[in-house]
Formats: structure tokens, sequence, C-alpha cells
């Protein structure tokens, strides 16, 4: 879902957090009417039961549980990445990033470059 993005309002946005930082505060948008909204706990509960129990575990242990942003590596990772997943998936991006959490010393991939899967 990180660089696959997430909707929140009608657009995807890429969602840099870890599926269970917040879980059961962040509202999310699931399509359809404008209050067609669930968190992350509805939508496991509902739509991945199968993830559930480990989604609940990792977020009372989980390296980054009680953080609010996703670890420090992740967000290097972003930064570096950014331009051509935000191209390839049709993202949008964040209007600004906190500096103080956030490297914008990276220097990021060009948003030409081409993405490829395995």
């Amino acid at each position: 879902m990180a660089f696959n993005g997430w909707p929140r309002d009608r657009k995807l946005h890429a969602h840099l957090s870890m599926c269970y930082q917040q879980w059961t505060n962040k509202v999310l948008y699931r399509g359809g009417d404008d209050d067609d909204m669930s968190s992350p706990k509805e939508f496991f509960t509902l739509e991945a039961a199968t993830w559930l129990n480990d989604v609940k575990e990792k977020s009372e242990n989980g390296e980054a549980c009680s953080e609010y942003y996703p670890l420090e590596a992740h967000r290097r990772v972003w930064m570096t990445v950014k331009p051509p997943l935000l191209k390839h998936f049709e993202l949008i991006d964040a209007e600004t990033y906190h500096t103080g959490i956030y490297p914008m010393d990276i220097t990021s991939v060009p948003s030409d470059y081409e993405v490829l899967w395995n």
C-alpha cells in the first residue's frame, strides 16, 4: 500500500505510515459517497481478516508502534524513490514534508526513471 497509494479523498496519495501505526484512529476514504470512510482497523476487520491479528500485535509491539511517522529508513527510501513512483502509480505527493522528520538532502532518482517489477 505504501507505494501503491491509499484513497484518502477521491485521489490516491502515497501512504507512508506502517499499516499498524495509528490504525484505530486514522480515517480513510473508501470510495463511493463522500461519507464512505473507515479506519484501517475497520478495513482489516472487514476486508482483510487474515491480517487482523498480525496488525493488532504489531500495533502493540511493532518497531514503530508508538511513532507517528514511518521508520527513518523508510522515510529516506521514500525521499529517494518518490518521483518515479508518484508518476508510475499516478499518486498525489504531499504538499510539504516536515523538514525535521523527512531528509531534504537526499538526491532523488529522476521522475523519468523506469520502474521495473519482477
